[in-house]
């Protein structure tokens, strides 16, 4: 990517990121309609006429904030994306990391379960949702949570890394069963 090139996505971006924003603050004025609308499956962002290419240069700002470690940056515009789309589980695995790093487990738990229930088998997000249980003492439950993981990453050669990890978090719990 050219310096021009991503000096020019940077400031679509941060415009759209803007737009969010203040639309954001509208909500609670604009909830009976939104509401209304959701009933009939159309999307905080569909309404506002947010497109596919705006939110994947937000979606791009979000990761690259996030690969560096900025998780302070990425963490409100993956909570807007969520927002205005959230049947997209990227979006919502996205947010759940960014409250992780952040030591905000709870919520990230919830954005972690949101992206399984509208993304299906994730084993990433099972994965994530395991660790945030653990961290909240939640034993059994981050022990079911690593299981599943192990399950939906079995025969991907692509997770064999994460299907390794949630088999020792798995066995370190298992080894802390309770007498």
């Amino acid at each position: 990517m050219t310096a021009q090139h991503s000096l020019h996505f940077d400031t679509l971006a941060a415009g759209i990121s803007a737009q969010l924003q203040a639309a954001m603050l509208q909500i609670p004025d604009e909830a009976d309609a939104l509401l209304e609308m959701a009933r009939n499956g159309i999307s905080p962002g569909a309404a506002r006429g947010i497109t596919a290419s705006e939110y994947e240069a937000l979606y791009a700002i979000a990761r690259k904030f996030c690969a560096e470690g900025d998780f302070d940056s990425a963490l409100p515009i993956a909570l807007q994306l969520t927002l205005h789309n959230a049947m997209d589980a990227r979006f919502s695995f996205i947010a759940g990391t960014c409250l992780q790093r952040k030591k905000l487990t709870v919520p990230a738990a919830g954005m972690f379960a949101l992206a399984l229930a509208v993304g299906g088998r994730n084993a990433a997000a099972m994965f994530r949702y395991g660790e945030c249980l653990q961290a909240e003492s939640e034993r059994e439950l981050a022990m079911e949570a690593f299981e599943a993981a192990i399950e939906l990453a079995d025969g991907s050669d692509d997770l064999h890394q994460l299907r390794r990890l949630a088999a020792a978090k798995l066995g370190r719990l298992r080894e802390k069963a309770p007498a």
